[in-house]
């Protein structure tokens, strides 16, 4: 069998249940595989004036590591910190490649006239960075705290502080939301 079964009593289940994924290291290399596969460089020329949200789509992959390890981390029982790191670090360096792009987007809204009414729909992806970054900072801050507890991290200090940058990211994805709907219905 390519997993076994372990009786599982972790934080995520709440109850002792047969867990088919704790302890296992083939999960571990599942989510090391997806997370160093990671290319997401474009090499097309484009124009400011066809800007879109849809240019962030290639670092959407990069992103979502960082949700990946935060439903892989509960499960597991031993090495979560350097998923939790590299969970962080490819969720930070995503989101500042899609916000470069959300800003040339901003950009192009400041100064050429909206895009065709095809393609206005399209503009929601500029709210998807913002929302997976906060979800991914939310879920990784809570498993920081059970697994940092009392070491020289401390479990609550990191979960206060991912708890504020997601609370930042949601504002922006609500605020992007809010703009998209109002430019569509006005």
């Amino acid at each position: 069998m390519l997993l076994d079964l372990y009786s599982c009593s972790c934080y995520c289940c709440n109850r002792s249940t047969i867990c088919y994924v704790r302890n296992h290291p083939a999960m571990m290399a599942i989510y090391y595989l997806y997370s160093s596969n990671q290319n997401s460089i474009s090499r097309e020329a484009h124009t400011p004036q066809a800007t879109t949200p849809a240019w962030a789509l290639p670092i959407f992959p990069c992103m979502l590591v960082g949700t990946v390890a935060a439903s892989v981390s509960p499960v597991l029982s031993h090495d979560v910190l350097p998923i939790i790191i590299t969970g962080l670090l490819l969720q930070g360096f995503g989101i500042i490649i899609a916000l470069m792009f959300i800003a040339l987007f901003l950009n192009r809204l400041l100064i050429f006239k909206f895009p065709p009414p095809n393609m206005r729909p399209a503009m929601f992806i500029a709210a998807g960075p913002p929302g997976f970054t906060s979800v991914a900072l939310l879920n990784l801050g809570r498993i920081g705290r059970v697994w940092f507890g009392n070491t020289e991290i401390n479990g609550d200090s990191f979960f206060v502080s991912c708890l504020l940058g997601s609370m930042l990211f949601w504002g922006l994805a609500g605020w992007w939301i809010l703009v998209i709907t109002s430019l569509l219905l006005f």
